[in-house]
């Protein structure tokens, strides 16, 4: 991976500071180094800092061509460039670099902004065509890399992180509370939101065009499911095992593109383990894996514990880092990283393995999307324990849902039974929060609970055809378009480009992708067992022990953090500190607190969010960098 930013200006003969594009590259030197000089040119500005994983003697640059009227400033991996490069030659071009950036720059030269279909990897594009003065930003289909923008009057500012366009000083640093209240209901930053109103997520499978000062954004690719009774091409479960199986091998095998050593992170779980075995076979040589652990017992699924290393067969070393009580110091570097905070305190483990990994290796392939093409994830299990009740009509549901045993157990529930059978955006957000803590509106400050708004738009962003899929094929679809990009992968590459180590999710290849979303939904799900046609898929290939082994999420000891808080975190949740940034009721925080450190309740959640947002606000409001 790497970073990206730039400005372009509206006006055509204002020009770009090369200072402050410095200056912006420099909030993210963690991104890989900034060996050349940027591109600047009237009314823009490119720059781009990389790792150079592919020639570590040239690293990233700006790319123009020879007239020089298109340039290209480019973050992430294209995973075929090897093969575009034979198709860009046979049209006539000469490769001059060994560069994804000069791959994307004859392709647009070729296609326009079609060029973006034919790209198979992860990446952030930013493209300035001086023949019609526009900047072109193109972001990967699944969201892995990031791509954040904000307009201004005078101009577009955009950057592969917050910070970068935020040290431009010209975007406003108002809070968006429709972010803030997802935050508080599922537990991230749903997109395009973030937590600042004037800057926007360029959404996964989208590119941007501003011209003359006008924006206007494009879809190019969306993930697509078969109609309820639509047919199969293949006939039995063995049949798509073998099919998934070999897919994922293609996809191992070219995320292993590279010139640097490659490791690969290592669970318990079946997800890198599977990943890890055909990293093995591919490479056909002893693979660097690295784990992590807990002092906690509860959250500890490598300890003591038969991983893959312990089998035989498999020919890996592996380290592995421990997270413990003290590692909670960490929050603040966390948040500064991940920009939008999250409520679960997985960054800081995250942050941890990533450390361990890059004192080793430069990339790491991990295991992450499978749970969400899978469906993998607990309310996955929600959904289908309610579909029955759903049918029920309306009022019958509303009886139900008043039922004390049914409002004891699963409150949150309730509102999804109070709510449309349909499955649209709000539900799917009821659906996660089932299974979360409960949080009303008084906590926050009584001067914001005017702005937060009631339900955002249910069925914005809903393809055509949706109504006739699988209910699961539509939460899967969900699942995809926020919980993957704003959760599991803003999280992944916050943590790992922290570190400067490139995190890569074979898992996510979009043609694997595309693969599973046509995959039966008995096999998906077979006889309730999660992952069944992954499992089945996997048998020959990892240990059946691990096959075998009940899935165990990735957590984070939040409510034991916060129970007994390190002194940054008692004084951000202060009353005094709460009262000063404004943003939530002072009494309902330390009502909270006290409860949480007295055993009496878990708020671990809740305070986690709070605390976030009140670091937040050190971090990016005030702008007071962590130690």
């Amino acid at each position: 991976m790497s970073g990206i930013c730039g400005i372009a200006y509206s006006h055509p003969k204002r020009s770009v500071d090369p200072s402050l594009l410095g200056r912006m590259l420099n909030t993210m030197a963690h991104r890989g180094a900034d060996r050349h000089p940027s591109y600047i040119a009237s009314q823009v500005g490119l720059g781009v800092r990389g790792l150079g994983i592919q020639d570590t003697t040239e690293g990233d640059r700006p790319v123009s061509n020879k007239e020089g009227t298109v340039t290209v400033v480019c973050s992430g991996e294209i995973y075929n460039s090897q093969e575009l490069k034979q198709t860009i030659v046979a049209s006539g071009h000469r490769i001059r670099t060994c560069l994804d950036a000069e791959v994307i720059l004859h392709l647009y030269e070729d296609h326009g902004v079609q060029c973006l279909n034919r790209l198979r990897g992860m990446f952030g594009i930013a493209l300035w065509d001086t023949r019609i003065r526009r900047l072109m930003l193109g972001r990967d289909r699944l969201g892995i890399q990031p791509l954040f923008y904000g307009l201004t009057d005078d101009g577009l500012w955009f950057g592969s992180e917050l910070k970068a366009i935020l040290m431009g000083g010209r975007v406003n640093r108002e809070m968006d509370h429709q972010a803030l209240k997802d935050l508080f209901t599922i537990g991230f930053v749903s997109g395009p939101n973030t937590l600042f109103s004037n800057i926007r997520r360029l959404l996964p499978g989208h590119y941007l065009l501003y011209q003359d000062g006008a924006l206007s954004i494009h879809q190019y690719w969306d993930v697509s499911f078969p109609e309820l009774d639509g047919g199969s091409y293949l006939s039995s479960a063995g049949e798509w095992a073998e099919a998934l199986k070999s897919k994922l091998q293609e996809s191992v095998r070219i995320h292993l593109r590279g010139n640097l050593e490659i490791g690969g992170s290592l669970s318990a779980g079946i997800d890198s383990s599977g990943i890890v075995s055909l990293m093995s076979q591919v490479m056909n040589r002893p693979i660097q894996t690295f784990s992590l652990g807990y002092e906690y017992a509860l959250y500890d699924e490598v300890t003591g514990v038969q991983t893959l290393k312990d089998f035989p067969g498999f020919r890996l070393s592996n380290q592995r880092v421990m997270c413990k009580k003290n590692d909670f110091e960490l929050y603040p570097k966390a948040v500064w990283h991940c920009e939008d905070p999250f409520t679960t305190g997985l960054e800081i483990p995250r942050m941890l393995l990533s450390g361990l990994a890059s004192a080793h290796v430069r990339v790491m392939l991990t295991g992450d999307g499978s749970d969400e093409i899978f469906g993998a994830y607990p309310w996955f299990r929600v959904d289908q324990a309610l579909r029955q009740i759903m049918r029920l009509p309306l009022k019958l549901r509303q009886i139900i849902a008043r039922m004390p045993s049914i409002r004891k157990r699963w409150s949150r529930a309730c509102r999804r039974l109070n709510a449309s059978a349909e499955m649209n955006r709000a539900c799917y957000k009821q659906i996660i929060d089932s299974v979360h803590e409960d949080y009303d509106v008084s906590l926050f400050a009584d001067d914001r609970r005017p702005s937060i708004p009631p339900e955002d738009d249910v069925y914005v962003g809903l393809p055509a055809g949706y109504e006739e899929w699988h209910p699961v094929h539509q939460l899967l679809y969900l699942e995809l378009k926020m919980h993957l990009p704003d959760y599991t992968l803003r999280r992944l590459d916050a943590t790992s480009m922290a570190n400067s180590l490139e995190a890569r999710m074979p898992f996510l290849d979009h043609e694997l992708v595309e693969f599973c979303s046509h995959i039966p939904m008995k096999y998906v799900m077979g006889s309730g067992e999660d992952k069944y046609i992954f499992r089945l898929a996997m048998r020959d290939v990892v240990p059946l022990e691990i096959i075998n082994r009940t899935k165990r999420g990735l957590l984070a000891p939040y409510d034991q953090w916060i129970q007994d808080p390190p002194e940054f975190a008692i004084e951000l949740l202060s009353e005094r500190q709460i009262r000063e940034k404004g943003y939530f009721d002072p009494k309902m925080v330390s009502g909270l607190f006290r409860m949480h450190q007295r055993g009496d309740v878990r708020h671990g959640r809740t305070l986690m969010g709070v605390l976030g947002v009140q670091l937040w606000h050190d971090l990016f409001v005030q702008g007071c960098r962590p130690s």
